[in-house]
């Protein structure tokens, strides 16, 4: 849990810690224009599981 704003560790963490682990290939994760969601640290997280 986060108390307060969401920073882009923050949100690289959960995708790297919560999100990717649940994600098979061919998943799609739809991120909106958030500076945070443009993270490449978490896009490569994203992509080496193949969604």
């Amino acid at each position: 849990m986060i108390d307060g704003p969401i920073t882009r560790l923050a949100f690289e963490a959960y995708i790297e810690t919560q999100l990717a682990p649940t994600l098979r290939t061919g998943d799609v994760v739809i991120l909106d224009n958030l500076a945070f969601h443009k993270s490449e640290k978490a896009a490569q997280c994203l992509r080496q599981r193949g969604a």
